[in-house]
């Protein structure tokens, strides 16, 4: 949760002291810093999904993901998760 208040404070503050441009651009780094950080966590809880659904279609276990879970059925989990 402070990361989101240090983000939600810190382009009020750039625009408070700079131009709109200059106050963009001063944000644009920590802007892509965090975007890449949720896009990890994104990537990882869709990984996540698809590894549950695996593991509950297929309790006795299996040699190969696609013996439990179609690549539709992949695609349509990854796909619901925003």
């Amino acid at each position: 949760m402070l990361v989101v208040r240090r983000e939600a404070c810190c382009l009020p503050r750039l625009l408070s002291k700079l131009t709109l441009e200059a106050a963009l651009k001063a944000y644009e780094p920590r802007d892509c810093r965090r975007r890449r950080r949720s896009c990890a966590v994104t990537a990882r809880k869709r990984l996540e999904r698809v590894l549950d659904a695996a593991a509950q279609r297929g309790p006795e276990g299996f040699a190969r993901w696609e013996e439990v879970i179609s690549p539709e059925g992949v695609a349509a989990i990854v796909g619901g998760y925003a």
